[in-house]
């Protein structure tokens, strides 16, 4: 069977850029009443499908974005970025075994770029597979060694397989690229028992003291602080790391009973 022409139409990539301005500002139903009137005369547009289906993701509307993932594999069925959404959805909708299978087939069967490595890798993590996730995100390293986010998640998956001291090495590096990472600070501090030889604690109180340091890395530069003073036998200064973190991070609750 012939597929639908998958060249984009003229003028499509402002319309595609003003249908995703619509579901950012929270207008779905024109965002998506643009994309489904312009689909209808062209059917074979794949950006245009996916779009589509990230915006329904966006309303829970997760049966949806299936239709318009199943549309996209129908005019475009190697489509990598549609594959990869589809066991995304796959997952949403309880069936991992299905994602499983899709996601497996997608890595096997490409050579990705290192955003499509990752995002397969950040797929498997979500299906509780660090084995399989971890060599993808290697490779998005090995394709960008500079970008400090791969690094991040990469050191999540070399956690989860109790490869510890290479995630250690790996969030040092982050630290040293990004010392604004307070996330990276916290669960390196969570690796091992510190020792008066090897710890952190002056370099966190370091990072404390600089300032504008916004309240949610008090908060986990805190727990950081806290858990290695823990560790050295400072239970005064421990508790008092813990209480300030803990204060800070009350201060920043704004729930609301009527809310939810």
């Amino acid at each position: 069977m012939a597929h639908p022409s998958t060249q984009p139409p003229p003028a499509a990539a402002a319309l595609l850029e003003q249908a995703a301005r619509s579901f950012e500002q929270g207008r779905v139903e024109a965002g998506e009443a643009l994309l489904v009137d312009h689909l209808r005369q062209h059917p074979g547009h794949v950006e245009a499908h996916l779009l589509l289906a990230r915006g329904r993701l966006g309303q829970h509307n997760i049966d949806g974005a299936a239709l318009a993932v199943d549309a996209a594999l129908h005019a475009q069925p190697g489509h990598a970025g549609a594959r990869l959404l589809g066991a995304r959805i796959a997952l949403l909708q309880g069936q991992p075994l299905d994602a499983r299978t899709r996601l497996d087939e997608l890595a096997a069967e490409l050579r990705p770029s290192a955003d499509l490595a990752h995002d397969i890798a950040q797929l498997y993590m979500q299906l509780d597979l660090a084995a399989e996730a971890e060599p993808h995100f290697a490779r998005a390293l090995a394709l960008e060694p500079g970008n400090t986010g791969y690094l991040y998640n990469h050191a999540t998956a070399l956690i989860a397989l109790g490869r510890l001291d290479e995630a250690e090495r790996a969030l040092d590096t982050v630290i040293t690229r990004e010392p604004r990472d307070h996330d990276a600070w916290y669960n390196r501090s969570t690796l091992r028992h510190q020792t008066r030889q090897h710890n952190h604690v002056e370099a966190i109180e370091s990072q404390l003291r600089q300032p504008g340091t916004p309240a949610p890395a008090r908060v986990a530069l805190g727990y950081a602080l806290a858990k290695e003073r823990e560790d050295l036998g400072d239970h005064a200064a421990a508790f008092d790391a813990l209480k300030k973190a803990a204060d800070t991070r009350r201060s920043m609750l704004a729930y609301r009973v009527q809310d939810d």
